[in-house]
């Protein structure tokens, strides 16, 4: 019985402890569209900057990209409180033709913490 109360004890606090999240914020648009590139245009470099909008330490923890032609640099994986940073992604498009989408996922310690940003281009 002590075993049960103590366990229901320890799910109330749990459930009503408050747990502080970071706030990422982004300072330009997460939706890109370069427009037309032609075939032998080598690479291109978007830069997004980004905000802590809170007063815990920001974190990015991970950053996937859904193609090997995308390059991607952050300013830095930890943001003080109000610190902005930034992320660049440079695009190779070489050998690629059509209509092309290139995702990038900031995996960061905020409550929901899958961050995309999309570029879209058409290559000719």
């Amino acid at each position: 019985m002590k075993i049960l109360v103590s366990l229901i004890a320890f799910a109330i606090s749990c459930f009503f402890s408050s747990s502080e999240y970071s706030d990422l914020t982004f300072l330009d648009k997460r939706i890109y569209h370069m427009g037309k590139i032609a075939s032998y245009d080598t690479t291109f470099l978007k830069t997004i900057r980004f905000t802590n909008n809170s007063t815990e330490d920001l974190e990015i923890l991970k950053v996937y990209k859904s193609c090997s032609c995308t390059d991607v640099k952050l300013s830095s994986k930890c943001l003080k409180p109000n610190e902005v940073g930034y992320v660049e992604i440079t695009v190779n498009p070489l050998n690629s033709i059509g209509l092309q989408e290139i995702t990038v996922h900031l995996i960061a310690n905020t409550e929901i913490n899958d961050h995309v940003i999309r570029i879209l281009f058409e290559v000719e």
